[in-house]
């Protein structure tokens, strides 16, 4: 496709064409999946619990103990 455009309509045609649907699919996904908003509480609770559970598991993974050498 992007060849024939390249031919019948110019050398820009298919980059004009793939900038315009990044637009449309970037204002799409700031419609349909907009953040939501949290308190703040909720937010510095939520993130510690998250730090703390990844770090556990992180370092009880054998493949992390083996790169880091141990």
């Amino acid at each position: 496709m992007g060849s024939a455009l390249y031919q019948f309509v110019g050398m820009e045609s298919p980059f004009l064409i793939i900038a315009g649907l990044n637009v449309i699919d970037g204002i799409l996904r700031l419609v349909f999946l907009a953040p939501t908003t949290k308190s703040e509480n909720e937010k510095n609770k939520s993130t510690t619990e998250n730090v703390a559970k990844s770090m556990k598991s992180l370092l009880g993974d054998h493949l992390i103990l083996a790169g880091l050498g141990k």
